[in-house]
């Protein structure tokens, strides 16, 4: 699903596009807001791309380009991300020394 929306940069990294930056955005909305579960979300997803991508476009406003705005933003969607995954390995970790 997200793959089109990649592209290489220097030194063969991955560049995420405006696209998929608000692929990213509207996921994390509806298993968030919208409380689906990963799985839901994705298929919801998924049927939106399939109609358009209306609601995906119109969350963000999908222009494709690498922008300053867009880069910063994916930093902060990331870096929510990694916290979160952060948080649950020292759960998991803590469930496992108990």
């Amino acid at each position: 699903m997200i793959s089109p929306h990649l592209a290489t940069g220097r030194q063969n990294a991955t560049l995420f596009t405006d696209s998929a930056v608000a692929i990213f955005d509207r996921l994390l909305q509806l298993e968030r807001q919208d409380s689906f579960s990963p799985s839901a979300a994705v298929k919801k997803l998924e049927s939106e791309l399939e109609n358009g991508g209306a609601m995906v476009a119109n969350h963000r406003g999908n222009t494709d380009q690498a922008t300053p705005d867009s880069s910063t933003e994916l930093v902060q969607v990331l870096t929510r991300q990694v916290r979160d995954l952060q948080t649950e390995r020292d759960r998991l970790l803590s469930i496992i020394g108990s």
